[in-house]
């Protein structure tokens, strides 16, 4: 079965309806088999009830292929938001284009003073986020991406679908890393929340994270936002494209992210459950059993006490200290913000928490200057 033919093949009420069947044997026989070699019948079981009796077991295994591909490292970043501004009328997002307030777009000094203080906080990993609008084109991001890469030596973009020629320009450009989440995967549930906007196009939306592979982008990231769908379903769908591309683009890193519906100005709640913690580490840990060497980050969506107990357990990027609207480092105006974090604690205080748990805080991994041509004569 093909990747696309699985989504118009399965229902939300199949996956579930398996997972309640599951026994004690079949989460035994996914223990065995954790890796590449898990199929999805495998994962639907580490996912089920049947598999909370055995939390240890899946935790130890998860423990010990983070440690194995990642070492003990846990990755820094941090969001750096450009703009409110947006096209789109979804149901669940603070920037959404019906929520009647001022929407604001840093212009090129107000970046380099938000750069400048995220620079001071000690971090060398920038996210650069805005929302989904024309009026925040190709243009603005290269030159707003050049000026990042200037200080910071890893620079990620989450924005609007783009061109498959802006997504090679912002390759040429240096930017790293693209997260692009799908958000739920169930197509039902997607045109009820996407009203209005080029969001709303399901289909363009699932085939963009091949675009963004195929122009060059070193690491691709997908994700879905848990319980704006049925999430059982959704963390199958994420898998199974996860495996599809990393096939396909096999040169390509991916990393994935599982952020829980939060509160915002938008929101309308949702008909579908958000997974509780207990939920939410056991998928955590379950998608580092399908994919030892996926990426998993973690967002401070989440509350304080939750991030440190998931951290050993396949998380491999964080972010600290975030703002969620433009100007939130460096200006003390309040704007309009994409939603409410839950961990407010300073990025120092999170890194402790780190070493004391065995971990070690990484806010380098690369400097542009090791890049730089070395004599190599004798």
């Amino acid at each position: 079965m093909s990747w696309s033919n699985w989504l118009t093949e399965n229902s939300p009420e199949r996956i579930e309806a398996q997972a309640q069947q599951c026994r004690e044997i079949d989460v035994l026989r996914a223990l065995q088999k954790a890796g590449h070699a898990m199929t999805e019948d495998d994962l639907i079981a580490l996912l089920s009830p049947a598999a909370t009796s055995h939390l240890p077991a899946i935790a130890e295994r998860s423990y010990h292929l983070t440690r194995q591909h990642f070492g003990h490292n846990i990755h820094f970043y941090v969001p750096l938001y450009l703009s409110n501004r947006c096209a789109n009328h979804c149901t669940y997002c603070g920037f959404s284009r019906h929520i009647a307030q001022k929407r604001t777009t840093l212009n090129i000094d107000q970046i380099h003073a938000e750069l400048r203080a995220i620079k001071k906080r000690g971090f060398n990993n920038v996210l650069l986020v805005t929302g989904e609008s024309h009026k925040v084109g190709a243009d603005y991001l290269a030159q707003a991406a050049n000026l990042a890469h200037t200080m910071f030596s890893m620079v990620g973009l989450e924005v609007q679908s783009l061109s498959d020629k802006d997504y090679e320009r912002m390759s040429h450009t240096g930017v790293d890393y693209i997260p692009f989440y799908q958000e739920t995967y169930h197509q039902h549930t997607y045109e009820q929340v996407h009203l209005a906007g080029p969001k709303a196009d399901y289909q363009h939306r699932l085939a963009t994270p091949a675009r963004i592979a195929r122009a060059g982008i070193r690491k691709v990231g997908l994700g879905v936002l848990l319980g704006l769908g049925p999430w059982r379903y959704d963390v199958i769908a994420l898998a199974r494209h996860l495996r599809w591309l990393e096939k396909k683009f096999w040169r390509t890193t991916f990393s994935v992210s599982l952020p829980r519906l939060r509160p915002c100005a938008a929101s309308q709640g949702s008909s579908y459950q958000t997974p509780s913690d207990q939920w939410f580490l056991q998928i955590i840990m379950a998608l580092r059993l399908w994919s030892p060497t996926v990426e998993i980050v973690l967002s401070t969506r989440e509350p304080s006490q939750l991030r440190d107990r998931l951290l050993p357990f396949g998380v491999t990027h964080i972010s600290a200290g975030s703002s969620t609207q433009p100007g939130g480092y460096a200006e003390a105006n309040v704007r309009l913000r994409q939603f409410d974090i839950d961990d407010h604690r300073t990025p120092q205080e999170i890194a402790t928490v780190i070493r004391k748990l065995g971990l070690q805080p990484v806010w380098t991994d690369w400097r542009s200057e090791l890049s730089q041509p070395m004599d190599l004569s004798l």
